[in-house]
């Protein structure tokens, strides 16, 4: 293994909500989404999808709402957008 000229001196750790909001965008993108389809991203249906794994959880929305035409991948891509 070689050697790395630099030092890695600080970690910084991001819990959601403590640095970067990212709870919030991740909330307003999945409802966008749903709400062109005609459905709401309600508080159930954001805590059911809590603690899985990002393709878990698209997964188990898209499951929800078989109306959404979108693939699993084309899902993702737009919530990242």
């Amino acid at each position: 293994m070689r050697e790395s000229k630099h030092k890695i001196e600080y970690v910084l750790f991001d819990v959601d909500g403590l640095i970067l909001d990212s709870e919030r965008v991740y909330t307003e993108a999945n409802g966008r989404i749903l709400k062109r389809y005609g459905h709401e991203f309600t508080w159930a249906i954001k805590s059911s999808m809590m603690g899985k794994p990002e393709r878990v959880g698209a997964a188990w929305l898209l499951n929800q709402f078989p109306d959404i035409p979108l693939s699993m991948d084309e899902f993702i891509a737009e919530r990242r957008a």
